[in-house]
């Protein structure tokens, strides 16, 4: 099995971050958020695989703006800088969920979720020039990593929300839930996951998650460790129901090792199981040189709890 390596999904592997990775059929297609070399932000690109380690970058029609961009952002518009997105495709449609804000981004105009769809998985278009969720009392710093399965035929979504002060509800950063009938008007329902003081790596807050269901169980992995002086690192947690109440297992299972690529922290992870390993995608950064990359690695599949 592999064990903590790069992954050069797209053209750009020292500046991509959030990966995203669907199995389409028999090949692997992947999200991530890359930058456009034009206007210098954040735009998603994509690329496909075979194995899900070796990508070719996709072409949208918009490799002017880096290869493998499939979606850039609109100038002087909401989602002029786009990050963190997720792929799930339904039926024959492709839902493409992406977290948009200004130029000028936070903490003066925060995060919010837009939608992009497609029938091809390559070629996106906005559903609107607005965004599909906005800023409330738990997330009014902001909206980031949706991920979303569908349960009870409605579309179910955790992401991770940020609030900084409120006079409303308590601060934090904590995994919230929403639900939709379409995958386009939500319901938000508040918070799924939060800081917990009895699990060291969830004392701060809770961050970049992925929501799966294996078995009749439902999974989710969290990042964690979101102090400053601490080392992001990816936990999960189990239940029965997508609403909970969840089961979270006291060590993460994946931290950055000294000297190595992932030396600085490990989040947003991406998975997917397969003959008894589960996959997993992740964002590393090398804080030092300033660089951004995909790690992957693979767990023996069911986790010992």
């Amino acid at each position: 099995m592999y064990n903590d390596i790069i992954v050069k999904m797209g053209k750009y592997p020292k500046v991509n971050g959030d990966p995203e990775v669907i199995k389409d059929g028999n090949i692997y297609r992947g999200f991530h958020t890359s930058p456009n070399i034009i206007a210098l932000q954040g735009c998603i690109a994509s690329s496909t695989s075979t194995n899900g380690i070796d990508w070719k970058p996709v072409n949208a029609g918009l490799n002017r703006y880096g290869f493998g961009t499939v979606l850039i952002g609109i100038k002087g518009g909401w989602d002029e800088q786009l990050e963190t997105a997720f792929c799930f495709k339904h039926n024959d449609l492709y839902l493409l969920y992406y977290c948009g804000y200004p130029k000028i981004g936070w903490p003066t105009n925060p995060g919010q979720i837009g939608l992009a769809l497609s029938y091809d998985g390559v070629k996106f278009k906005r559903y609107q020039n607005k965004p599909i969720i906005t800023n409330g009392d738990y997330d009014s710093n902001g909206l980031y990593s949706p991920s979303i399965i569908f349960h009870n035929n409605k579309f179910f979504m955790v992401y991770c929300g940020h609030c900084y002060s409120s006079t409303t509800v308590i601060p934090g950063i904590r995994l919230l839930h929403a639900v939709s009938e379409n995958g386009i008007h939500w319901e938000k329902l508040g918070p799924l996951i939060w800081e917990n003081a009895e699990i060291s790596w969830l004392k701060d807050g809770c961050g970049e998650p992925h929501i799966f269901l294996y078995e009749n169980k439902y999974y989710l992995l969290i990042t964690g460790n979101l102090g400053g002086e601490d080392k992001r690192c990816i936990g999960i947690a189990r239940s029965d129901s997508p609403y909970g109440p969840y089961e979270i297992k006291l060590d993460p299972i994946i931290v950055a090792k000294p000297n190595t690529f992932n030396k600085d922290g490990v989040l947003a992870p991406s998975i997917i199981i397969e003959n008894n390993i589960m996959k997993v995608w992740y964002l590393t950064s090398d804080l030092t040189k300033e660089e951004h990359m995909i790690g992957y690695t693979e767990i023996s599949w069911p986790i010992n709890w």
